[in-house]
């Protein structure tokens, strides 16, 4: 079954129009909603599962818009940024999301093709064709409206150094284009919001081809229990994989652009779906929101310090050595805060691994004449959850305290900042490595199997 409801939301998050790169319905989340939307169908239609992928792909590239910004603002001497950004995000979320939308209309269609009484009807069939043209459209359009407006200031190169009266800039026309782009867009979304609705009602009503889905699922996917949990676990494998990535380093100016905020989001997302296997992991959750409270408060802390002072004040002046102390300090608890519930997640997150291990080994090899030694086998995998565990375990701790000690290590040290970045290459690095073979030992057998 294809959920409606975040179906529909999701779309209205990526209607909205970007202007200089500030996307107000953030896409990311319109990307995880259609995900959730077809968590169910995705098991059975190959084009739907495709989709799926693409629209995670497409949700990591959004979700680099955050810094992107960032990195935009810290260069607004620099007209051209935000021509650079616009252009390399337009491309790349057209590379995915074309194809992506045409394997999403395109699966709807083959979820319930060739099935007896499946509502697949003329009307049907020309109603999703429409939608699948008219999104592709609205898209370009979208993409187009952002950048059309920003390529004005490339003008400024071919007059740089005239002065002369009679020269008129193109780059003054920038705020006229983006009005009249911000318009055509808003329409556009208007009317895509409106086909998208009667849409989705038309697919919520057409009780046949729901009913055909539904039988689907619980004929074909309930019964393997197995796969249903290694593609759960599969996908928080991903999210807490994207929220490793999102704990990057990223110093610009002395100040770090990716606050904790961001990778704590993503991995409350993680810590909620993981509930179901562990309710004790919600422990986790408080102390997870705690540290991104203190993360927002840490980050507006610093924005204001540096934005009068540099490091290099607190050594002459006491005011500065008294916000420097404050700054420094909550940016310390923030790290040891969010150590914290990391190493509480991990600690239930090998648990699970564990038990889900002895659980599918057991099934598996239940009633088989193979002389296969099912204890050894157990031994095996639990070994290699154990040593990867507690390698994520050290290197979190390595980096968030190396991370929470930054500021002192850059206004006393030189290698403050590139130790930083450095230590958050190597540990994201065997992070990702360790969840990788975690989930290829625990869950991807089963995965495939079914």
């Amino acid at each position: 079954m294809i959920y409606i409801l975040p179906m529909i939301i999701g779309f209205i998050l990526l209607s909205n129009p970007i202007f200089i790169n500030i996307d107000i319905l953030p896409d990311f989340i319109g990307y995880l909603l259609l995900i959730l939307a077809l968590y169910k169908t995705s098991c059975f239609t190959e084009k739907l599962s495709i989709a799926k992928r693409s629209f995670l792909k497409l949700l990591i590239v959004e979700l680099f818009r955050i810094p992107a910004l960032v990195i935009q603002q810290s260069s607004r001497s620099d007209n051209t940024m935000p021509l650079l950004i616009a252009t390399a995000f337009g491309i790349i979320e057209l590379i995915f999301a074309i194809p992506a939308f045409i394997n999403f209309y395109d699966g709807i269609l083959d979820s319930a093709n060739g099935y007896e009484d499946s509502g697949m009807t003329e009307v049907f069939i020309k109603k999703n064709n429409f939608m699948k043209k008219f999104t592709i459209v609205f898209l370009v359009v979208r993409v187009v409206a952002t950048v059309i407006p920003e390529l004005t200031e490339l003008e400024l190169f071919e007059y740089y150094g005239d002065v002369s009266t009679n020269t008129r800039s193109l780059s003054s026309f920038k705020p006229f284009l983006y009005t009249v782009f911000i318009f055509i867009v808003i329409i556009l979304a208007i009317i895509f919001i409106i086909k998208l609705i009667r849409f989705s009602l038309f697919i919520h009503n057409n009780k046949s081809f729901v009913s055909t889905l539904e039988n689907r699922y619980t004929t074909e996917i309930l019964p393997r229990k197995s796969y249903v949990i290694a593609r759960r676990m599969r996908v928080i494998f991903i999210i807490t994989g994207i929220a490793v990535l999102f704990s990057a380093s990223i110093i610009i100016d002395d100040i770090n652009i990716m606050p904790y905020v961001l990778s704590g989001t993503i991995l409350l997302v993680s810590l909620i779906l993981i509930i179901k296997y562990e309710k004790k992991i919600l422990i986790t959750i408080p102390i997870n929101i705690a540290a991104m409270v203190l993360s927002v408060v840490s980050f507006i802390l610093t924005i204001k310090y540096f934005e009068y002072k540099a490091l290099t004040t607190i050594k002459y002046t006491e005011e500065a050595m008294n916000e420097f102390a404050v700054m420094s300090t909550v940016y310390l608890i923030e790290h040891i805060i969010a150590l914290a519930a990391i190493v509480i997640y991990i600690i239930y997150l090998r648990r699970i691994c564990i038990k889900h291990t002895e659980s599918f080994i057991d099934f598996r090899y239940k009633g088989s004449n193979a002389q296969i030694d099912t204890k050894a086998k157990k031994a095996e995998i639990i070994r290699t959850v154990n040593l990867c565990m507690t390698t994520i375990a050290i290197s979190a701790a390595v980096k968030f305290i190396v991370d929470g000690i930054y500021f002192y290590l850059a206004a006393y040290t030189d290698f403050g900042p590139p130790l930083i970045i450095l230590v958050s290459i190597v540990v994201i690095t065997i992070v990702i490595r360790c969840l990788y073979v975690i989930y290829s030992k625990v869950y991807e057998d089963e995965y495939i199997i079914a």
